[in-house]
């Protein structure tokens, strides 16, 4: 029998469980499970807009209709991942490995749960202090020079041309920390 931690694989936005096959084939072949799970309003079986298979397509109501995970949040993320934690674990923690904004998920979990939480692995991920919100550290100066922020900051991303929400994704609204990036010590 393994007495590896179960590992827990959490992708980040626009992504899906899929987005982690290769880690794992390679932690099977090493005889370490593992379970890559899709958040909430996302992977395969995500809720996609209502307009979206209209015909015919009607553009302006495409790019105007509220999005169908508008509800979901940082905190209600994490609490359906706890749920498939225990599950997953069968009552041990697991280790949870999270990718991009995943990390914002895999933080509120480890400070909702942490029995649950038997380690974190950041790959590339958000690892925000609590309260802060998750947005706030594209404008650090760590992040000078970084394109996809700065187009966003323009006005180039709105539902016209990519559709999601980030409405409920970070910390309450007019929590605005001043200065460079907090960090955990």
């Amino acid at each position: 029998m393994n007495n590896s931690l179960p590992v827990v694989l959490v992708h980040g936005f626009w992504h899906g469980s899929w987005c982690w096959n290769p880690v794992a084939e390679q932690l099977a072949g090493r005889g370490i499970p593992s379970v890559a799970v899709d958040l909430d309003g996302h992977g395969l079986r995500g809720p996609a807009p209502r307009t979206r298979w209209a015909r015919p397509f009607d553009a302006e109501a495409f790019a105007t209709e509220p999005s169908p995970v508008r509800t979901v949040t940082a905190s209600s993320a994490a609490a359906s991942l706890a749920d498939r934690i225990r599950t997953i674990g069968a009552g041990r923690p697991c280790l949870v490995v999270a990718h991009s904004m995943g990390g914002v998920v895999a933080t509120a979990l480890a400070e909702l749960a942490p029995e649950l939480v038997g380690g974190l692995v950041y790959v590339s991920a958000l690892a925000p202090v609590s309260g802060v919100p998750a947005a706030f550290y594209s404008t650090c100066p760590e992040n000078a020079g970084e394109k996809y922020s700065a187009r966003e900051r323009r006005g180039a991303l709105t539902t016209r041309s990519l559709r999601f929400s980030c409405s409920g994704l970070f910390a309450d609204e007019g929590v605005v920390p001043v200065g460079r990036c907090p960090t955990r010590t």
